[in-house]
């Protein structure tokens, strides 16, 4: 079985920060290649939840997600926004105990990750409405 220890702890939550560093700068290439390296496997991402690492789960899903809405592949899309859902589950349930004010930052990651099945969705059914209808 997968067990964090301290260090690996570490070097996957710096990973995270490098992988949202590298998609906010738009370098997909350096994305795709910290997300390959990183693979996460349910009983890993469960592992990285029960180790407080749900914030580094919910970056790599996210930028997984944002490759799949680059390459355009809906499926993809919507299973990494599903996993990197599941990352803030424990976080905002813990800091909904707490006030409003904690939990505001886990509502704008939520929505971040409705946007872009939102778009893909959009875009696919744009495409597809002007194939039919040329003629």
């Amino acid at each position: 079985m997968f067990v964090l220890r301290g260090r690996q702890a570490e070097r996957l939550q710096l990973g995270a920060c490098a992988v949202g560093a590298a998609w906010r700068l738009g370098e997909w290439g350096e994305v795709e290649r910290l997300c390959t390296a990183v693979q996460l496997e349910s009983a890993v991402a469960r592992e990285w939840q029960s180790k407080d690492c749900s914030e580094a789960l919910y970056e790599y899903e996210l930028s997984r997600a944002l490759l799949a809405l680059r390459s355009g592949e809906l499926v993809s899309l919507g299973r990494h926004c599903d996993s990197a859902r599941a990352a803030l589950v424990p976080l905002l349930a813990a800091s909904s105990m707490e006030s409003y004010t904690h939990s505001h930052a886990y509502l704008v990651r939520l929505q971040v990750l409705q946007e872009p099945q939102t778009t893909l969705t959009l875009t696919l059914t744009l495409t597809l409405t002007l194939t039919l209808t040329q003629p």
